[in-house]
Formats: structure tokens, sequence, C-alpha cells
């Protein structure tokens, strides 16, 4: 892996390579994948969380239930 310093022509053909269009393209695809398994996986993580502690959200209508079961 070379740097700028030691051999600027090599790290400028790396840079131009890295910004043609498709390899742009396939980036933003991938990251965008990543994004969205990320936050699929924080919303069901954070819901069984809050259920575990009796947490729930019932279409819009939140309840909080505590040991004994009863609302409150």
């Amino acid at each position: 892996m070379t740097d700028y310093a030691t051999d600027p022509k090599g790290y400028e053909e790396r840079l131009l390579a890295k910004l043609q269009p498709s390899r742009v393209r396939s980036t933003l695809a991938f990251t965008a994948l990543f994004q969205l398994t990320h936050e699929m996986l924080k919303s069901m993580v954070l819901d069984d969380v809050k259920s575990f502690y009796g947490y729930i959200n019932l279409g819009g209508d939140v309840r909080w239930f505590p040991e004994g079961g009863e609302v409150e």
C-alpha cells in the first residue's frame, strides 16, 4: 500500500480508479444495504429489550406492565 508521499502517481491512479462511476455505484449500494440492515437489527433489539422490561407499544398506545401485571 503506497501513500502520496512515497508514490504520488500510484496514489493518483488508485484514487481515480475508486472514483469510477461503476465503483461508486456499487459502494453506495453496499452502504445502503448495510444501513438498512443496521436499522432493522436496531429496532428488533430495542423492541425486545423494551418488552423484557414491560414496555408494549399497541398501535401508538404505549403501556407499561409492572411485575404485578396491572396496567399503570
